[in-house]
């Protein structure tokens, strides 16, 4: 079977020009597996080291700009299906690599494969190095280095996922932690469909110092509520417990989506000591919201109608919402 091919390579959103030089500067490539766990989190360290004699310029690409995976002996592997090109807005700039000098990136494979079976697998990492010539900003690549990786994908099984999940929570749960290891713990959770993983986005929402990444955060416990009731109570219960204005966007979603918000859920979501939450509530689902509660929080239901206009229908008014 031929191998499945993952290319990471960025579309550029300037007018760039592709080419390759026949020289090729020294590079080597090193690969090592961060972690592997069935359906993710699947990550891949990859080190490029430049072995040159003299300092060369390179472009400065995103992340994952310039790296291309293929996976043999994987034919269970599901490329995600991606609804439009990866972008790097912005201007590209260069850096200057001396003799020695190290790149770093890491790569979360899951983001990329909705499903990784358990299980042994070769993959091949392709680095393609791009230097920016000239006025009219071409990209040129100057090396295309490859490394090969054999991997074991554990099988997510309990005590598999309860360590990845402690060692994801224990990144959130310590302020002191620096961006990169927070960033790191994030991409983790990202894309994955474990159960255990709604749970560690929500610690990571309600733990107050990753404000950075809430709205990733959310948006993927989100996407688990549309199909998965553990993961719809996980949401509600944070709202409930810990939510805050930056989580109103929900009740945007939920009405996009055409969600089945119940009774009990308004009912809980009411309890809720955040005033915009309650007063969101109401105004999303004033049918099953009683008067008293809709007067009680008349001044922050009008705050919340101008400050999201557009959302509401204009024409309802409070004294609307407060019809029997």
């Amino acid at each position: 079977m031929a191998p499945i091919i993952l290319s990471c390579v960025s579309l550029i959103a300037l007018p760039l020009m592709h080419t390759r030089d026949a020289t090729r500067p020294e590079f080597s490539l090193h690969a090592e597996c961060l972690s592997a766990c069935e359906d993710g989190p699947v990550s891949i360290r990859l080190t490029l080291k430049y072995l040159g004699v003299d300092d060369i310029q390179v472009a400065d690409l995103a992340d994952v700009a310039g790296v291309e995976v293929s996976a043999q002996g994987a034919a269970h592997w599901e490329q995600r299906v991606t609804t439009g090109p990866i972008g790097i807005c912005g201007i590209v700039t260069s850096r200057t690599l001396k003799p020695g000098d190290v790149l770093s990136r890491v790569l979360y494979l899951h983001h990329s494969f909705s499903r990784i079976p358990a299980g042994k697998a070769r993959l091949a990492f392709t680095w393609s190095v791009q230097q920016l010539q000239g006025q009219g900003m071409e990209l040129r690549c100057i090396a295309d280095v490859t490394k090969w990786l054999d991997v074991n994908i554990e099988l997510a099984g309990e005590e598999t996922l309860n360590g990845v999940a402690n060692r994801i929570n224990s990144t959130f749960e310590r302020r002191e932690s620096d961006w990169q290891a927070k960033e790191r713990a994030v991409n983790e959770v990202l894309r994955t469909e474990h159960r255990r993983m709604v749970g560690c986005a929500c610690r990571g929402l309600a733990s107050g110092h990753m404000r950075q990444y809430h709205t990733s955060l959310l948006a993927q416990v989100y996407t688990q509520s549309l199909w998965s009731k553990r993961a719809h109570r996980a949401l509600i219960d944070y709202l409930q417990r810990s939510g805050g204005e930056a989580d109103l966007v929900v009740f945007r979603w939920w009405r996009r989506d055409l969600v089945n918000v119940t009774k009990h859920d308004v009912r809980e979501l009411l309890m809720s000591p955040n005033t915009s939450i309650r007063a969101m509530v109401c105004l999303t689902f004033p049918d099953q919201c009683d008067r008293d509660t809709i007067e009680s929080l008349r001044e922050s239901i009008e705050g919340l109608r101008a400050k999201f206009e557009g959302f509401f229908d204009p024409n309802v008014r409070i004294s609307d919402l407060l019809m029997e």
